[in-house]
């Protein structure tokens, strides 16, 4: 998910070339773990090409896009330990930090999460003193969030964790392949909507 705080962005979308192939050694006798990449030739790069149907799970296009999804949110949750936040929390801080105030309601719309979820970490925010609720001055049954002096301090720290590991994951890839995959991960994302709304 792509949030912003500040100029940066917090938790944006890792990106990589087109059609990835991703490097990721697993143990022969576990076949269940993403292994090599989506790349339709023989693993050893010889011998007659494989049509990715005809590959293992593991090596499919959608397995590898998960695996690498998990692995980077691991890499983002593991970071953000220094601050002390997950990802998600680190997502809302940032949002409500750039954009408030806004209703609860309104934050988890905005971010792609549940409202209870989104209601369960702007608890623990609001009591580490990192947000604050208001009511709302045309209507004082909505509560408004903003983000407190010690919230802005902390996503300002996010920001730069972030844009550290950033750096890291785009390491060797250029700014076109860059380009090109997140323009087919959007094909991706409608054909998904398609599926979901049948």
């Amino acid at each position: 998910m792509a949030v912003r705080s500040g100029r940066r962005r917090v938790g944006g979308t890792a990106t990589a070339p087109a059609v990835p192939s991703v490097e990721v050694e697993v143990s022969p006798d576990d076949p269940g773990s993403p292994s090599g990449g989506v790349d339709d030739g023989a693993a050893d790069g010889g011998g007659d090409a494989q049509h990715e149907l005809d590959a293992p799970p593991w090596r499919r296009f959608e397995s590898t896009l998960m695996a690498t999804s998990r692995q980077i949110r691991r890499a983002y949750d593991d970071r953000l330990e220094r601050v002390d936040l997950n990802l998600s929390e680190a997502c809302l801080l940032a949002y409500v930090v750039e954009h408030g105030p806004l209703t609860q309601t309104q934050v988890a719309e905005r971010i792609g999460m549940g409202r209870a979820p989104a209601g369960t970490i702007v608890d623990n925010l609001s009591k580490r003193g990192l947000l604050v609720r208001a009511p709302d001055p045309a209507d004082r049954r909505v509560w408004m969030l903003s983000g407190t002096r010690a919230g802005l301090k902390l996503a300002a720290q996010v920001a730069d964790v972030e844009a550290e590991l950033r750096v890291e994951l785009r390491q060797g890839l250029g700014r076109e392949e860059r380009q090109q995959l997140a323009a087919t991960l959007l094909r991706l994302q409608e054909n998904l909507a398609r599926v979901l709304d049948s």
